[in-house]
């Protein structure tokens, strides 16, 4: 998958912009607040119909605009135009200038994985946003992943309203059949993705910076036996206490990722320049991830990453990236780079929204 442009219109701060990508290494360079985060944001937007930065996507129209526009040209096998216009409505969706309804088959057109100065707060945040991320990741390669979450929450919101009022047992039962198939299917992808992630971390942090941790993230979940007699057997001798709490106890709605080190949390053993490398090495995974399953390598997308790093680190990155992955890298120093005199970026100068020029 190769980002071949994108048009801005009416985007934030950038009344109007195009920029043309190399299938390699691309670099936006400015000071801060001239407009680089925004670009990025609007290829994560392209490619997750959310923005990483707000949940109110009226705050991605420009002020005093009506609407906003992205629009990108990609080649996956063969040429498409993907288009998302925003306006006071919600959002239209467009593949090759057809209107696309659902946002399910919007989402996977365009792939793009994001490292950002947020993604630190990984390893501290809640479980729900720790479900949230990975919920995404999995769900831009995987629409019937998405069709069973998306059953599983509805059908939780309806067995939560059932709690809440006279407890109808046939009724009860018939939810829960469907919500424990969903359940299920859930199960096994997450733990799917778990075990890849595994696989592949400590190799991609070694990569990286040339050294172990002995990483290794636990999925805590309820149970580890994913039979379907088994899970109901759970729902029913949590019944009674569903019934007191007015809410469902037990489910996939609970689950966490925990990174550990040598059985350690992550946050209570590593430094923080060191939990940048992991979150780092977990981004290189997920692009192997998807590649694995879809034969096709996502666009990843760099916030400001490479003023963390130090000279070895940076270089060790942009060697193994180059030639492999379609990168995208916000800075506001082009010497973070252009460290390695065999990489070649095209290099685009950002102020005040727009390109100021492109930088030999």
């Amino acid at each position: 998958m190769i980002l071949k442009s994108i048009n801005l219109l009416n985007y934030r701060n950038i009344s109007k912009i195009t920029i043309n990508f190399n299938k390699y290494l691309n670099v936006i360079i400015g000071d801060n607040a001239q407009g680089k985060t925004n670009i990025l944001e609007s290829i994560y937007f392209l490619s997750t119909t959310r923005s990483f930065r707000t949940s109110n996507d009226n705050n991605l129209i420009k002020i005093d605009s009506e609407f906003s526009v992205i629009d990108a040209q990609i080649y996956l096998e063969k040429d498409l135009n993907i288009r998302c216009v925003i306006h006071d409505k919600g959002k239209s969706l467009f593949i090759n200038k057809n209107k696309v309804i659902k946002s399910s088959d919007f989402v996977g057109n365009i792939n793009a994985v994001l490292f950002s100065p947020s993604d630190l707060e990984f390893f501290t945040d809640s479980p729900k946003n720790r479900r949230k991320e990975i919920n995404i990741e999995i769900g831009k390669i995987s629409k019937e992943y998405n069709s069973h979450l998306s059953n599983y929450l509805k059908l939780l919101k309806d067995r939560n309203n059932l709690l809440k009022n006279n407890v109808d047992l046939i009724l009860l039962d018939i939810i829960d059949d469907s919500l424990i198939k969903s359940s299920i299917y859930i199960l096994n992808y997450r733990n799917r993705f778990i075990d890849f992630i595994n696989n592949n971390i400590n190799e991609k942090l070694f990569i990286i910076c040339n050294y172990e941790l002995n990483i290794k993230v636990v999925y805590d979940t309820y149970t580890t036996n994913y039979d379907y007699e088994n899970i109901k057997t759970i729902y029913k001798n949590g019944l009674n206490k569903d019934i007191l709490f007015k809410s469902t106890n037990i489910g996939i709605h609970k689950d966490d990722y925990k990174f550990m080190v040598d059985n350690i949390p992550i946050q209570d053993f590593a430094s923080q320049a060191q939990r940048r490398l992991v979150i780092l090495a977990y981004k290189l995974c997920v692009l192997d991830f998807i590649y694995n399953v879809s034969g096709n390598y996502p666009i990843l997308l760099l916030d400001d990453v490479m003023s963390e790093l130090d000279n070895k680190n940076k270089t060790s990155l942009l060697n193994y990236l180059n030639g492999l992955i379609q990168t995208i890298i916000t800075t506001t120093d082009l010497n973070d780079i252009l460290i390695n005199t065999d990489i070649k970026p095209s290099v685009v100068e950002i102020v005040d929204g727009k390109i100021k020029k492109e930088v030999d």
